[in-house]
């Protein structure tokens, strides 16, 4: 999978699955717009090299919060070609 400067919005990138389709995608020359509610687990996931990808959501989901999210990955990093939404909870 060629994905050479492509830009791809993962939620729950902190997660199990979330780490794994991150690594498939950074393997595959993505850029990475990372995105979880814990930004500890972000931090402690991908280190603080990782900050400026990171975008951490610290208040709950409420309709239209990730738009406005990806509007915002958008302006910093550019069109989003591929959205990872694993976030969620049980």
């Amino acid at each position: 999978m060629a994905m050479a400067g492509q830009v791809v919005m993962i939620t729950g990138a902190a997660g199990t699955l979330g780490k794994a389709v991150a690594a498939a995608f950074a393997d595959a020359g993505a850029r990475l717009v990372l995105v979880d509610i814990a930004a500890k687990g972000l931090e402690a996931a991908y280190g603080a090299e990782k900050r400026q990808q990171a975008a951490p959501r610290r208040r709950p989901v409420r309709p239209g919060g990730d738009r406005w999210r990806a509007c915002a990955a958008k302006t910093k990093f550019g069109p989003l070609q591929v959205i990872c939404n694993i976030g969620g909870r049980l």
